[in-house]
């Protein structure tokens, strides 16, 4: 009876372990709805030294919102399944020392409509079937894409509560007439709670950057931290949450430099259907 009692003991913590821990893997699936909603405010000081001629600092706040839907579907073997993806709002609102920026309107994104093939992660774009993509849009788009789903890129392992990994990676920010910044991005994730197929990962995020243009050369630095729910079942970011507080300072050529505070927060919530 002692051994039996023993042996099913054994079973029932193996069973119990083994809903411990998933295999996380984000990536679309087809026949699905996504609805996403991004949020992200921005509150920026910039201190002009020399530049501001006694002016002082300013500050700026910048409140950016878009909603856009991803529509899949059927899955058509080798080339993946159909991806369309419509924007459904668009709202940005600035501010400078208090007094609201105007911002002229912008209908590109709501009359945009995006058709390709996905397929794990890539995405290839079908021209014909699209309507009113710019060019810019055709040259960034499939790159987005990948960065999207590799900023979240899980081990092949299951994770359990506790275990944590690293996705690292550059990122160019293009600069009007001059040469792209390359920004050095690090996100620590680590799995703090499971609940069904449900995991929240805490979040710490930790950037740098520098690069130089024609006449001023650029460094910044920030460290951030926040929230991630994945669903492992439907292999997706339901939400993600980070707050970035950031340096950044410019000097010019002569010695003169501007120095800038950024508090960044970042909330993307997303749905399926």
């Amino acid at each position: 009876m002692k051994n039996l009692l023993l042996g099913l003991f054994a079973v029932f913590s193996l069973a119990l372990n083994a809903q411990k821990s998933l295999v996380f893997k984000n990536e679309l699936q087809p026949n699905r709805t996504y609805k996403t909603m991004m949020v992200t405010l921005n509150k920026m000081v910039m201190d002009m030294g020399e530049l501001g001629q006694g002016q002082g600092p300013m500050t700026m706040d910048q409140d950016m919102r878009i909603g856009l839907t991803m529509k899949t579907g059927a899955d058509q073997g080798a080339k993946g399944f159909p991806l369309t993806m419509t924007y459904d709002s668009l709202a940005i609102k600035m501010s400078m020392n208090g007094a609201d920026m105007p911002i002229p309107p912008d209908d590109t994104l709501s009359k945009m409509k995006i058709v390709g093939l996905y397929k794990e992660g890539g995405f290839n774009l079908d021209e014909e079937k699209s309507e009113n993509v710019t060019p810019d849009m055709k040259e960034s788009l499939t790159q987005t894409m990948k960065e999207v789903y590799d900023k979240v890129k899980f081990p092949t392992s299951p994770l359990g509560i506790g275990d944590s990994f690293e996705n690292s990676y550059p990122m160019d920010l293009p600069v009007p007439g001059g040469q792209p910044i390359t920004m050095n991005v690090k996100n620590d994730f680590k799995l703090i709670a499971l609940d069904g197929s449900i995991g929240t990962f805490e979040v710490l995020q930790d950037l740098n950057f520098s690069g130089a243009n024609e006449g001023f050369d650029m460094v910044a630095s920030g460290k951030g931290k926040g929230i991630m729910k994945f669903d492992a079942a439907n292999k997706t970011v339901l939400s993600y949450k980070v707050q970035l507080p950031m340096e950044m300072t410019m000097t010019m050529e002569g010695g003169m430099t501007m120095t800038m505070k950024m508090d960044s927060n970042t909330t993307v919530t997303q749905s399926i259907e």
